[in-house]
């Protein structure tokens, strides 16, 4: 479920919120390295989020 959702906002973020004729010429250059490492960067940061969220809320994690 909660890779659906990653999914999910990332096709949201993707589609509604990038001026994709900006970066158009950037991606030519090679911009799609950058843009894996910032969709890499907020999924690590989402999941650590996510699991503190859930550890906090009780459910056993390593720990438990």
């Amino acid at each position: 479920m909660l890779l659906a959702i990653c999914v999910l906002v990332l096709a949201f973020y993707l589609v509604f919120l990038v001026d994709w004729p900006v970066f158009r010429k950037a991606f030519a250059k090679g911009g799609w390295v950058a843009l894996g490492i910032y969709v890499l960067i907020a999924v690590g940061y989402w999941a650590a989020k996510a699991n503190h969220v859930i550890a906090a809320a009780g459910v056993a994690g390593h720990h438990g």
